[in-house]
């Protein structure tokens, strides 16, 4: 994540600018950003680029506002690109971002091809105002500046309806309404109220709609003969295609609107299957994954017939998954920095196509490293997973505490480490190693009475934890520059890096925190064989995806495979015990061991567990699904 300080930093005149056609988002994000540049930095000359703010937008306030020609020479120390995935869609100030000494794009349209000096993409965010949110300091945001974020997350959730709503756009939010904007005057007015024109375009979109594809889709076409009859701008289509996406059982909504003779602005919507953006792509355009547009040339027919061979192509591929072709394994995630893990599996979700996902244990945002995440029946080992010994290499700094235990919180006392030698903070450190009492962090996801931690401590409230035994297996120092040690630690589940930082500045007296973290291991799986969401991505678009999956009978590797014979595998399919002699392995079993069971067919059945003095295997965990695998009982 950037840093709006930083970026500005030095910078003398900036611009601000956004798409063509500019929605609710765009607006939103564009004045929201530029009332807070020029309300705190007033030394900067701040301008922004804009075609002319749509009617609907215009009680927010500030239409003069937005430049609508660009002055010839004119040269800006920075450009702040925002809700644009396409330097070509920003219009008339293309130019302007061209010629600037430096550029920033921020965005979440997933077609986003970074294309400028500097780049804060999050396809999973709700949209541009969210991110924008989240650069600005929470505190300084005004209630005006509130009023145009919330608008333009307002828009782009469909009023945090859409599937792009996230618990973090929630909790956004909630803090701009705090700010004492009217979100309900904001929402009716900027949203839902209509014209009369609109109304009449609206009406005549649904009357004149079809359905296509077995009514998986529904497509409406508005002309310009129309246009011109009812007086309608191209303004006033907006939100009809979220209205046809709500017809019951359509998965799909498209609209046409006509431009010129024989070309079309194409809308797309769709609800839970169909990746929008992948079509529009396709075809020259961008956007969301469940909201996206594009410029086609043809008679509607051929328009509709291009959109609809890939939109078929989706619901097909949906259609075989639900008949069983789901993964069902491991990949190993290198978790970026800015990232939840809960964005982690959102990203993944969207970008596999299945809901059925799981990570094995959470890393804070400003975290990185290894996060296993686990797809269809392998969602069952996420606990075995869990449980797994894990490795960190941590970057502890002396003389600072914070309420966090990380560098990104409050600090609450500074002492001076000066005077401390290398040889009693490696004492010290090493001292931490084998079992210890820990003391969970408020700012953790435990919880008590049914609640999360780090929500009590947001509201400001402190509760006791009880300490719990965690084991340090093992420290290495990799480097000491005092007042920071760069450590590897060996640990068992459960334990917190950044409380043992802390605690380590506890015990030499002058308080510590945590400043950077990455997991390098968790069980059997590596920081080096480890692959980025992007990498994921290109990978599954290449149809390549597979390579990346561990197999789920893969992570029991070390234990020995064993097969049940024909005749008695309906037993194990039903998972029930089964006697040795069932096998066609002959071993002599010990108490206790653990074994991987097949059938003929080599259809990964479960792990069983031997029980010696009944002479038979227990089951201790399934995974296969007879149904989802067709097998016969």
């Amino acid at each position: 994540m950037i840093v709006l300080n930083d970026v500005l930093k030095g910078k003398h005149s900036v611009a601000i600018g956004g798409h063509i056609r500019p929605d609710g988002d765009c607006v939103g994000s564009t004045l929201g950003l530029y009332l807070y540049l020029t309300t705190y930095y007033p030394e900067i000359e701040t301008d922004l680029y804009l075609e002319e703010i749509p009617e609907a937008f215009q009680m927010m306030g500030h239409r003069d506002v937005p430049k609508h020609e660009i002055v010839e020479g004119k040269v800006y120390d920075l450009f702040i690109s925002l809700d644009c995935g396409d330097e070509r869609r920003l219009g008339f100030s293309e130019p302007v971002f061209q010629n600037a000494k430096e550029t920033l794009c921020v965005d979440h349209h997933v077609s986003n091809e970074s294309f400028a000096d500097t780049n804060y993409i999050v396809p999973d965010a709700s949209s541009t105002s969210e991110l924008v949110f989240r650069l600005l300091d929470e505190e300084k945001i005004t209630e005006e500046i509130a009023s145009f974020l919330y608008m333009g997350i307002v828009h782009d959730t469909g009023v945090f309806q859409y599937s792009c709503t996230s618990p973090e756009t929630m909790e956004v939010g909630a803090a701009l309404l705090r700010k004492g904007i009217n979100g309900s005057a904001i929402i009716d007015g900027t949203y839902f109220e209509k014209s009369y024109v609109q109304n009449q375009m609206l009406g005549k979109a649904l009357l004149e709609s079809m359905m296509i594809l077995n009514k998986k889709a529904v497509v409406s076409v508005i002309r310009l003969k129309e246009m011109e009859f009812f007086q309608a701008k191209p303004s006033d289509l907006d939100g009809i295609v979220s209205v046809l996406r709500q017809t019951r059982g359509v998965e799909v909504a498209i609209l046409l609107y006509e431009l010129e003779p024989q070309t079309f602005k194409v809308s797309l919507r769709s609800k839970e299957i169909v990746d929008v953006s992948a079509v529009a792509k396709y075809y020259g355009g961008g956007g969301h994954v469940r909201a996206a547009g594009v410029t086609m040339k043809g008679s509607p027919h051929d328009v509709i017939n291009n959109l609809t061979l890939l939109i078929e192509r989706q619901l097909r591929a949906a259609e075989e998954e639900k008949r069983g072709k789901m993964i069902n394994g491991i990949v190993n995630i290198y978790k970026e920095k800015g990232y939840t893990s809960h964005d982690v599996v959102a990203v993944l979700r969207k970008v596999v196509g299945q809901k059925k996902i799981g990570h094995t244990g959470t890393l804070d945002p400003d975290a990185t490293g290894v996060l296993p995440v686990c797809l269809g029946r392998a969602t069952k080992v996420c606990e075995l997973l869990t449980d797994h010994d894990k490795t960190y290499e941590a970057l502890l700094l002396l003389g600072k505490t914070t309420d966090t235990q990380d560098i990104s919180g409050e600090v609450l006392e500074e002492r001076d480490p000066g005077n401390l030698t290398e040889e009693e903070v490696r004492s010290c450190i090493e001292s931490f190693i084998g079992e210890y009492d820990q003391i969970p962090p408020m700012y953790s996801a435990l919880k008590v009475n049914g609640k999360k931690l780090y929500e009590l401590a947001r509201e400001g409230k402190t509760v006791e934890r009880k300490s719990r035994k965690v084991q340090i297996h093992g420290i290495r120092i990799l480097e000491m520059n005092l007042p920071h040690v760069r450590m590897e630690v060996d640990c068992s589940k459960g334990t917190y890096i950044r409380t043992l930082c802390h605690d380590i500045g506890e015990k030499l007296q002058v308080g510590g925190c945590m400043e950077e973290l990455e997991r390098t291991k968790v069980g059997r799986f590596l920081k080096e064989d480890a692959v980025t969401l992007d990498e994921v991505r290109q990978k599954m678009e290449q149809g390549e995806g597979a390579e990346l999956f561990t197999p789920l009978d893969q992570i029991f590797a070390e234990l020995p495979a064993v097969t049940v014979t024909d005749a008695k595998a309906w037993m194990s399919y039903n998972g029930n015990d089964l006697p040795e002699r069932f096998l066609l392995e002959k071993e002599a079993w010990t108490d206790g061991q653990e074994v991987r069971v097949y059938d003929s067919r080599k259809n990964f059945i479960g792990l069983y567990q031997y029980r010696a003095p009944k002479k038979l295997f227990h089951i201790k965990k399934m995974f296969l699904d007879p149904e989802a695998e067709k097998i016969e009982k």
